[in-house]
C-alpha cells in the first residue's frame, strides 16, 4: 500500500550517513509493552521515487512494494532479536479501507509526535484514538496487544553524470491495540550512494 512521499524528511534532515533516529516513547512504555507483548505488524506503507537530472519524477510502484517488504522483513527480524513476540496480522477478509485508516493516523501521529516539544505529556500519545474500532478489529483475530506501523520512503536522484544519491527515511508507529494510544514512534533517515533499509529499520528500533 502507498502512501507516497508521507515520511521523506517528516523526522529527520536527510544527510550523508546520518541513521540517527528521531524518537517519541509513551512516559509508560515500560510498563505498557512488557516483554510478553505480542505485536502484529501492518503492511507497510511506502513509496518510491526517480528524480532524473532534467528534474523529471517518475514513481516506482516496484521499487516501492520491495522496499515496503524489506523494511517489514528488517522490523519484523530486530523485533524477534528482542525477544518480543511478533505475529502475523491475518489480511484475509479485513476491509481494506481499515488498514489505511490505521496507516494515515499512525503517520500523522508520527509527524507531530517527532516535532513535538512535550514528548513527555500523555495526551501528545493519543493520536490513534479516533482508528480505535479499526484497530481493535485488526488486532482481535491473533489476540495482538500492540500494531506496529512501518513507513518507507525512497527518492533516487541523478545528476547528469548518471551517478545517483539514494534519500531513504524508515519510519515505524507502535500503537496500543485497545486504547489507540501510540506508545513509539521514530524514524531514521540517510543520503547515501546505496541502500540499507535494514539499518534504517535497526536505528529506527533502537530504544524501544
Amino acid at each position: 500500500m502507498k502512501a507516497r512521499g508521507a515520511l521523506l524528511g517528516c523526522a529527520c534532515a536527510l544527510f550523508a550517513g546520518c541513521v540517527s533516529p528521531a524518537v517519541a516513547r509513551h512516559p509508560d512504555l515500560a510498563s505498557r509493552l512488557p516483554a510478553s507483548a505480542r505485536i502484529a505488524i501492518l503492511p507497510a506503507a511506502s513509496s518510491a521515487l526517480e528524480v532524473g537530472y532534467t528534474g523529471l519524477v517518475a514513481t516506482l510502484d516496484s521499487e516501492a512494494d520491495a522496499a515496503g517488504k524489506a523494511a517489514v522483513e528488517a522490523v519484523q527480524s530486530q523485533l524477534a532479536a528482542r525477544g518480543h513476540s511478533v505475529v502475523a496480522l491475518p489480511l484475509e477478509g479485513v476491509r481494506r479501507f481499515e488498514i489505511t485508516e490505521v496507516q494515515l493516523a499512525a503517520q500523522r501521529a508520527l509527524s507531530r509526535l517527532l516535532r513535538s516539544e512535550s514528548k513527555q505529556a500523555r495526551d501528545e500519545y493519543y493520536g490513534a484514538r479516533s482508528v480505535l474500532e479499526p484497530l481493535v478489529s485488526l488486532a482481535r483475530p491473533v489476540n495482538a496487544d500492540a500494531l506496529l506501523f512501518v513507513g518507507v520512503s525512497q527518492e533516487a536522484r541523478r545528476n547528469g553524470l548518471g551517478l545517483v544519491d539514494y534519500q531513504e527515511e524508515v519510519g515505524v508507529v507502535l500503537l496500543d491495540a485497545w486504547t489507540g494510544e501510540v506508545l513509539y514512534a521514530a524514524a531514521a533517515g540517510r543520503t547515501s550512494h546505496s541502500r540499507d533499509l535494514t539499518a534504517l529499520a535497526t536505528a529506527a528500533l533502537g530504544e524501544l
